[in-house]
């Protein structure tokens, strides 16, 4: 039986992606040892899935579109440069959610419940809503120079974009990096 990594995520505007792009471009004088997201395979990830069985995957795309249906389209802002656990000590490098925090919390807990009746291991922690831009993959003092310019770029915003369509994504790892698919576009209500 056939198994898909899987995950469901926020769609993002061009404009966004390609701004995100230009603060990589910025982080990167830093010769810090990063795997820099490509700005056409960013999104905002509501719920990680794993290995899915093939045959499970219409159930998925059947219950995000449902939660969808019954949530209002928001407006949405990616802004304020950070790395967790921290920009001391960087490992994952992130833009924030400047501006439709809430909606997008309220959307990823309705995913979250709706695949978790389906039998999908729930998340204990709090979800913080952020944009991937890279993973860390060494140490030495140019990690001291990527944490300065995340600091400098602490204000750093993305334009506002209108947050109306979730998707379902199967990923596929080669050495070249993960390769994505659509598996079922979803879109949020329209507002009146």
């Amino acid at each position: 039986m056939a198994r898909i990594r899987t995950f469901v995520a926020l769609e993002l505007a061009p404009d966004v992606c390609s701004r995100a792009g230009e603060l990589i471009a910025k982080l990167r004088a830093s010769q810090a040892q990063v795997s820099w997201v490509p700005p056409d395979r960013m999104h905002l990830t509501l719920k990680f899935l794993g290995e899915v069985p093939e045959q499970d995957l219409a159930d998925v795309c059947r219950v995000v579109a449902d939660v969808c249906r019954e949530t209002p389209e928001f407006d949405l802002r990616c802004g304020g440069a950070g790395a967790f656990p921290n920009v001391e000590r960087p490992r994952t490098v992130w833009l924030g959610v400047s501006l439709g925090e809430e909606p997008l919390e309220k959307l990823q807990a309705a995913v979250e419940r709706a695949l978790g009746r389906l039998g999908f291991r729930q998340e204990r922690r709090r979800y913080q809503g952020h944009l991937t831009l890279g993973r860390v993959r060494g140490a030495g003092p140019e990690l001291q120079a990527l944490g300065a310019l995340l600091r400098q770029y602490a204000d750093f915003q993305t334009p506002v974009m209108l947050a109306d369509e979730v998707r379902v994504y199967g990923s596929y790892l080669d050495r070249t990096g993960p390769t994505y698919e659509v598996l079922g576009s979803c879109p949020l209500s329209a507002a009146p």
